[in-house]
């Protein structure tokens, strides 16, 4: 059964009903969760394409790069829920032929203008990470990774469901990369029910509410831009422990590589602040 994030049959708010000034006052307790889909246009992906040091992610591409050598000429590698394509643009650079999957139209247009500009081998494809399993591809891939905390929109029927579509689609011995703030070994030991972050003149606050019965945080997301124009979103991250997630990776036909809290090579542990998973499929 899968059971959804955040429920398609509820509409999505009327971002003109959200949207105002910075001095305008907001309750959020009534608004619906976003989809996906909604969520991560406008000032999400603004800042996104902001906030993460372009030293972070070179070090990622190329933690990412060493994983995936293999000798092959060009060994081709998905990216799940690739968003703007920050890791795919590197990787395509360093050689490697690109999926990159992500639900969001302005992500995957920002990524394929600077691809095409640079003539990198990157195909993007607009597909629910929640329905991989309807995704056809005409042979198995070399590699896959998902990094951006994406792995936590999902429940864990979702992961399940995702891991085991993704499996099918990979060679044997081809390696896996997940990255997660939300493993509950990392997110519960450094709770915050509040969050502040500037990126340029991008401000946001997010105000975070743990859903106990369920193992999910509901956020709720203001943005503040320069003109003081406010944009108040609502969305929801799951939060699964190491071993479930460590199950639901050996169900699918993953086998355990390593556990490092970073892509500097340090081993996870209690409190990490985040965690990276190397595992192989079968």
């Amino acid at each position: 059964m899968r059971a959804a994030m955040n429920d398609p049959t509820v509409p999505a708010p009327d971002l003109n009903d959200v949207n105002d000034t910075a001095d305008a006052e907001f309750d959020a307790s009534d608004l619906p969760l976003d989809p996906p889909e909604v969520f991560f246009e406008g000032p999400v992906h603004e800042l996104w394409n902001k906030v993460v040091p372009a030293e972070q992610t070179k070090a990622e591409v190329e933690f990412l790069a060493g994983v995936f050598t293999s000798g092959k000429a060009k060994p081709r590698l998905i990216d799940v829920a690739s968003g703007a394509g920050r890791h795919a643009l590197g990787l395509a650079t360093e050689g490697f032929a690109l999926t990159a999957i992500d639900i969001a139209a302005s992500e995957l247009a920002s990524l394929a203008k600077v691809a095409a500009a640079k003539k990198l081998d990157v195909r993007v494809v607009q597909h629910d990470m929640r329905e991989l399993a309807s995704w056809e591809v005409p042979k198995p891939f070399d590699g896959a990774y998902c990094f951006g905390n994406a792995l936590a929109y999902l429940s864990p029927d979702e992961v399940e469901a995702m891991l085991g579509a993704l499996a099918e689609r990979l060679r044997p011995g081809a390696p896996l990369v997940l990255e997660s703030a939300m493993i509950a070994e990392s997110f519960l030991a450094a709770f915050e029910d509040r969050i502040e972050l500037q990126a340029g003149d991008l401000h946001l606050t997010i105000d975070n509410d743990y859903d106990v019965a369920n193992s999910r945080v509901i956020g709720t997301y203001v943005f503040t831009d320069a003109a003081g124009t406010v944009t108040k979103r609502r969305f929801a991250h799951w939060c699964m422990t190491l071993r479930e997630l460590l199950e639901l990776l050996d169900e699918a036909g993953f086998e355990l590589a390593e556990l490092l809290e970073s892509v500097d090579g340090e081993s996870y542990e209690l409190g990490s602040p985040r965690l990276v998973l190397i595992a192989t499929r079968r």
